[in-house]
């Protein structure tokens, strides 16, 4: 056998490496060896004896680029690559009941958000009238049963102050002291009725708060089933974003206030591996350290 024959299977195998340079690494490598044993077999067992017998042989093989195209064809496409998880799979369609995440997150934030005046509770407010599972009635109701919250009446309470009186006491002739007139300022209810409306004021909007997500429960159990995406089988579940958003919206909160609850949500929702209903677990739980920081301030300031 010619040098000229081994320069022209050398040249062949070169096309092939070529062209599967396409294909994964470990394929390309065992594509190009399977073609190179057979070749080497056929020349080591006489069936190829000179120049012309070689090209005979190649020509029956086929030309790389079809070759590495039959290839191809006959394994499985490999999933893109994750730069966070590695290989991703396309996630998978499920169905999920509609959930009333939009109505809780409204109640909360007109009954336990009032903590931070005015604020959360005019939040909440936006929020409920967003909603599509009240009637005008209800949503009318759950604004005017107590402007701006229970704990905003708490709050007004402290700022006016409540009533206060004072007298004064002089003596007479004989220099006995004689009680002088009382003098009060500001505004109080009397305590049989003032109690009665605080207590009313504080508990009211959370029986009317349990009172409209009970019928909103209701309206939402009776709506289509929502498509949703949930990640393939076998997907990791804990790779640098999700760890970074767990770390971001627990420890990062109180380091770090308002922008690690920032970054962590937008980690979270950015998350291949978390489901959707994950992720609006995750924006509670930022939404709640953006408020904690806003209490503490008002806190402070009182």
């Amino acid at each position: 056998m010619s040098d000229y024959s081994d320069a022209i299977v050398a040249e062949y195998l070169r096309r092939l490496e070529h062209a599967a340079a396409t294909l994964a690494p470990d394929r390309r490598t065992e594509l190009v060896g399977e073609i190179a044993e057979h070749i080497a077999h056929a020349r080591a067992a006489g069936e190829v004896t000179d120049e012309a017998g070689v090209r005979d042989l190649l020509d029956r093989l086929g030309e790389p680029d079809d070759i590495v195209a039959e290839a191809r064809e006959s394994e499985p496409e490999a999933p893109p690559f994750n730069p966070y998880t590695g290989p991703y799979a396309p996630p998978v369609q499920q169905f999920r009941t509609p959930g009333i995440g939009l109505e809780i997150g409204a109640v909360l934030l007109m009954t336990l958000g009032s903590l931070v005046p005015f604020v959360g509770w005019l939040a909440g407010a936006v929020l409920l009238w967003a909603s599509r599972r009240f009637t005008v009635g209800e949503k009318i109701l759950a604004t005017l049963v107590v402007p701006g919250g229970p704990f905003t009446i708490l709050f007004v309470g402290g700022l006016m102050g409540g009533q206060s009186c004072s007298s004064s006491s002089t003596t007479d002739g004989a220099g006995n002291f004689v009680q002088g007139p009382t003098t009060c300022s500001g505004f109080a209810f009397p305590p049989w009725l003032g109690v009665p409306l605080l207590i009313i004021a504080l508990v009211g909007p959370f029986v009317i708060g349990g009172f409209l997500l009970r019928r909103a429960g209701a309206r939402a159990s009776l709506e289509a089933p929502i498509p949703v995406f949930a990640p393939a089988p076998g997907t990791p579940r804990w790779g640098g974003l999700e760890i970074a958003a767990v770390l971001l919206l627990s420890v990062g909160g109180f380091v770090v206030p308002f922008l690690a609850p920032i970054g962590g949500l937008v980690c979270a929702w950015i998350s291949p591996a978390w489901t959707t209903t994950e992720k609006w677990v995750a924006t509670a739980i930022a939404s709640l350290m953006l408020l904690l920081p806003i209490a503490g301030l008002v806190a402070l300031r009182l």
